[in-house]
């Protein structure tokens, strides 16, 4: 499907330092009741550094940007992972992705026996949907307490925000006098890059097409920054050109949902989240992607709450996970909290007039790859301290050449022939970073911080001891068939999947197989 912007729109309308508050603007905050419509928007592979709210020189997001003045901007909010599955259990369960033993690894998912954000939201009374545009978030464990599930998971991947969008518009009109709670998940920006023509001229004069991610980028790359592919060389900068007019895309798509939601009568009444699952790594690091290592670029999302006179417009600097966003919204809308002990944390307080104020806690946070087939890492941040841990470790060069392999991988898991890995190991790399004088994690201090790097490990092993047995990624395989064909088991929808071709091979589109 072309990415073009649905001028059906118009037709169906049928007629918007650490722990330091600073505001935009005055607002006034009455003691606001909760919200009718809870709208939770994930832009998929969203680099918080390449939007303009965040300091990024380019108009990548010129609708987020205007919004964000409206809203609290986390500039410091981190994901669990460098990998969808992972994160997004993470931002349903509100916790790490070892916490539970579903939420890390290849087949990671929400676990069935937590209290999920869903469900929470359902039990409460609303009205629930999914909109997504990502194969990976099929699994029943996903779906469950959403009552209405579309996946526009065509082959290609590519450009279906503004479809997400007309759905979503049309199933809000439908509820729009009841309460509820939409979770949208964007594909775009991730790779590989295609934007169309008229987004791509926004940020580029170059007319050939760009180099292939899958074909080229990615198997080639040790081979392509020989030859000087970086910052500053033609098919490098063509290739982060496509990034930003993808996401100029998406912003526009999201600009056409808050019109929508305005012209159904809903935009005043609804709490917005935008957020992203993770980043995307373009060699501040040596690799391109993402879901192969943990580095700033990789975890650092954005993280916006949006209810003008509810919620107070500023800039929090403290470091914030995206766990936090399910207590928050639980908060924030005044529901019950979770009843099993969770890791995220909600974001506000009542203050002495029973105005909600932005107020997090700094903490140790922790994100995870759990990936045997790729890489093992575990960070933890304790701020400004960013500590990297890893008993299985790539380089950029065993990065591209195990990504030629994916597909022998993936049949020696399934068959049960590959070794596993304990992802408990001891690390056999390490490196510590000072992100308030190093934010781009350029300079290795661990050699220099030896207590510093003894009060790391030590968080690392608080966090193991508490974290139960993962599940093998071999009986995961098996768990993934069996819960592939038992939706109606396990409570959730049977996901509509659109375009014709199978999971299976949208998987392998995107490298994941």
């Amino acid at each position: 499907m072309d990415k073009v912007r649905y001028t059906l729109l118009v037709v169906f309308l049928g007629m918007g330092q650490i722990g330091c508050f600073q505001p935009a603007a005055p607002l006034p905050l009455p003691d606001a009741p909760p919200a009718d419509h809870v709208l939770l928007i994930i832009v998929d592979t969203l680099r918080a550094d390449h939007l303009p709210t965040y300091g990024y020189s380019r108009e990548t997001a010129p609708f987020l940007d205007e919004l964000s003045r409206q809203a609290t901007v986390f500039t410091r909010a981190i994901s669990t992972s460098t990998y969808t599955p992972e994160a997004v259990s993470s931002l349903f369960t509100g916790c790490f992705p070892s916490a539970t033993p579903w939420g890390a690894g290849w087949y990671a998912r929400p676990d069935p026996g937590r209290t999920t954000l869903a469900p929470h939201f359902q039990a409460s009374g609303y009205r629930t949907a999914l909109f997504s545009a990502t194969p990976m978030l099929l699994s029943p464990e996903y779906l469950r307490g959403f009552e209405k599930v579309q996946c526009y998971s065509q082959f290609g991947l590519s450009g279906e925000g503004p479809r997400l969008v007309m759905e979503a518009l049309e199933w809000l009109q439908a509820h729009a006098q009841e309460k509820t709670f939409l979770y949208l998940h964007f594909l775009d920006p991730h790779a590989p890059f295609d934007p169309p023509a008229a987004y791509r001229s926004q940020f580029t004069q170059a007319t050939e097409k760009s180099l292939g991610w899958l074909e080229e980028v990615r198997p080639k790359l040790p081979q392509l920054i020989k030859e000087g592919f970086g910052p500053g060389e033609a098919r490098f900068e063509s290739i982060v050109a496509d990034y930003d007019a993808e996401i100029r895309f998406i912003d526009d798509s999201v600009k056409d949902l808050f019109s929508g939601m305005e012209a159904i009568g809903i935009k005043s009444k609804t709490l917005a989240v935008i957020a992203a699952d993770h980043g995307e790594e373009f060699l501040e690091h040596g690799f391109m992607e993402h879901g192969w290592r943990i580095y700033p670029e990789t975890v650092h999302i954005p993280l916006i709450f949006w209810r003008p006179g509810a919620v107070p417009a500023g800039r929090i600097d403290t470091f914030v996970s995206i766990a936090d966003i399910f207590p928050s919204l639980a908060q924030l809308q005044g529901l019950t909290m979770p009843r099993e002990a969770i890791d995220g944390r909600p974001l506000y307080v009542r203050d002495t007039q029973r105005r909600w104020a932005p107020a997090p806690e700094s903490r140790v946070l922790i994100s995870e790859l759990i990936v045997p087939s790729r890489s093992v890492v575990r960070t933890v941040l304790d701020p400004p301290w960013f500590y990297i841990a890893s008993p299985r470790w790539l380089t950029p060069e065993e990065c591209s050449a195990i990504s030629v392999s994916q597909r022998t991988i993936r049949s020696e898991m399934l068959a049960g022939t590959r070794p596993q890995i304990d992802t408990w190991l001891p690390p056999v790399y390490e490196a510590l970073y000072n992100l308030e004088i190093d934010p781009g994690a350029q300079n290795d201090v661990l050699a220099a911080e030896t207590s510093r790097h003894a009060l790391m490990k030590q968080h690392l092993e608080d966090y193991r001891l508490r974290c139960p047995m993962q599940l093998s990624d071999t009986y995961k395989a098996t768990l993934h068939d069996a819960l592939a064909n038992s939706g109606a088991a396990s409570g959730a929808p049977e996901p509509t999947a659109e375009g014709g071709a199978s999971v299976h091979e949208e998987l392998k589109s995107l490298g994941y197989l």
